[in-house]
């Protein structure tokens, strides 16, 4: 079935021509190294699909050794490499070091495949810098990921925790653990510190820890309070640009528009406005909770609660009756019948749609590896272990029975022995 699958998703990138590649690797349960190969097409609709190819395992992580991987990858699929319109990676140096990077060694055989690196990974990577560079708000998470490690670490306290809010009448939330490399932990985490700020803090009052006092003492300071306002909105914005960029049927046009986007917006909050609209929100907070607040606050009467519902992220964007964006000008394309009239304009568009923005599609595909290959099928093999995982990556694409059952009748014996039992081992896992 899983061949099926993949010779239909293979059909369609040779009628649409061109394609890019994206490719990630992760440790499995085996300790051993899977390397996931995604190939991005566009049909003469301009219909964008990401076509799981399969995981192939790898002994050596250098450039040459996942270069050669990938040729090989490729011959095996009847993928003609001079196709190649783009590749977009992690980052990693094996992957886009400038002379013997598996993006340098492939420009020199496809000199039209560009190299795009995964936006996702580039916000995420700028994220992590902001939050180790910046003293203050390197702090904050320090005091943050230490509430992780006290309240949720410990089923006792954890309790506790939810006791006293149900008690106030809320919905029971949990701190979220701190990571560099999930893209969206960040926000969910200072998110819950905000709304349960006062929930944490009763918490911490009936913890009898030393850590809990110094944790209370760090979290009751108005530069805390202050701070944790300015994370939010930051990684509010963030967050809402990182679920963008996972999306699969963006162009890389709209992704830099996005990004530019909340560039403009994150760079609108650096006035004097902006800091008082802030400063009012913390001292409201300490206010509320009983914190002395600092001396400067007699300096500012402001109030802002006009600006509460104020919708900051798209207040930028143009808006024009002409088709500006690429969704529009597919739209007019198609019709209007341009595609059959302008052939190249309609090569051009199709190469600019299949152009990827990020390698999330390899990230989800390990999901699906760690859901396969657990520790009761740790020696599972590589067709195996791909087909598997194409059938459930691909799982909307329609199977037709009967080809597979024509293909197993046309099987030598040992063969058909062979599918057969695949075939039950299938079943019964």
């Amino acid at each position: 079935m899983s061949k099926q699958v993949l010779d239909r998703i293979l059909r369609e990138i040779q009628q649409g021509k061109y394609f890019s590649i994206m490719i990630d690797e992760t440790t499995d349960i085996s300790k051993l190294e899977q390397v996931s190969l995604v190939v991005r097409y566009t049909n003469d609709q301009f219909k964008v699909h990401e076509g799981f190819m399969g995981f192939a395992r790898t002994t050596e992580m250098t450039g040459e050794a996942l270069f050669n991987l990938l040729l090989e990858w490729l011959k095996k699929l009847n993928l003609d490499v001079k196709n190649i319109v783009a590749q977009s990676y992690d980052g990693a140096s094996p992957m886009q070091g400038e002379y013997k990077g598996v993006a340098a060694r492939l420009k020199q055989i496809a000199p039209c495949g560009i190299y795009i690196h995964c936006n996702g990974h580039i916000l995420n990577l700028c994220l992590v810098d902001v939050s180790t560079r910046v003293s203050s708000i390197r702090n904050n998470f320090g005091i943050v990921s230490s509430l992780y490690n006290l309240i949720e670490n410990s089923a006792k306290r954890h309790a506790i925790f939810e006791e006293i809010q149900e008690e106030a009448g809320l919905q029971s939330l949990t701190i979220k653990q701190m990571s560099d490399t999930r893209w969206t932990c960040r926000w969910d985490c200072l998110k819950v510190v905000l709304i349960r700020y006062p929930q944490i803090i009763s918490t911490l009052q009936l913890i009898e820890a030393p850590e809990s006092h110094l944790l209370l003492h760090s979290m009751e300071s108005f530069d805390f309070v202050f701070h944790l306002f300015i994370m939010s909105e930051i990684y509010l914005l963030t967050n809402i640009l990182s679920k963008y960029l996972q999306s699969s049927q963006i162009s890389i046009t709209q992704a830099l528009k996005q990004v530019k986007m909340t560039v403009d917006t994150l760079k609108s909050l650096r006035n004097e406005t902006e800091f008082e609209r802030f400063y009012s929100k913390a001292l409201q907070m300490c206010e509320e909770n009983e914190i002395d607040p600092p001396k400067l606050s007699k300096q500012y009467s402001l109030s802002y609660d006009d600006l509460r519902g104020e919708q900051r992220l798209y207040k930028t964007k143009l808006t024009t009756s002409s088709p500006a964006t690429l969704p529009e000008i597919k739209s007019f394309i198609l019709d209007n019948h341009l595609n059959v009239g302008l052939p190249v304009m309609n090569k051009l568009f199709k190469i600019l749609w299949t152009i990827p923005v990020n390698t999330c599609e390899c990230e989800r595909s390990f999901s699906t590896l760690r859901r396969i290959k657990t520790y009761l099928r740790s020696t599972t093999g590589e067709d195996r272990l791909s087909g598997l995982a194409l059938l459930n990556i691909e799982r909307e694409a329609e199977i037709d029975y009967d080809e597979i059952i024509k293909g197993i009748c046309i099987c030598k014996e040992h063969q058909k022995n062979s599918i057969l039992v695949t075939w039950i081992k299938c079943v019964y896992d």
